[in-house]
C-alpha cells in the first residue's frame, strides 16, 4: 500500500506524542504501526509511528526522535509501510 499522496495535519504535539488529523476523503486511517513523516520548523525530517486510532479521522503517534520544534498545522505524509528495523 503506497499512501504517500495522503496528507494529514498535526493537531496536537505534546513531547513525543503527536496527534494527526486526516481529511474525510481518506478512505481509512493508516494502520497501527504505520510510518508517517513530517518536518519540524528547521526542516528536519521526523518519522512518526501510529499507535492508536482516535475519533473524527485522527491518529495518535509517537515521534521516533526528538520533536521539540513541531507545530500544530504542520503537514504529515503517510509513507505506506510498517516500521521495520
Amino acid at each position: 500500500m503506497n499512501n504517500t499522496r495522503f496528507k494529514g495535519k498535526i493537531i496536537r504535539a505534546s513531547g513525543s506524542v503527536i496527534d494527526v488529523a486526516f481529511s474525510a476523503e481518506m478512505a481509512s486511517l493508516p494502520p497501527i504501526r504505520s510510518a508517517l513523516e513530517t518536518f519540524d520548523a528547521a526542516e528536519k525530517r521526523l518519522v512518526l509511528e501510529v499507535v492508536q486510532h482516535l475519533a473524527d479521522g485522527a491518529v495518535r503517534t509517537l515521534a521516533l526522535g526528538p520533536a521539540p520544534r513541531l507545530q500544530r498545522g504542520a503537514e504529515v505524509s503517510v509513507l505506506g509501510d510498517s516500521l521495520a528495523i
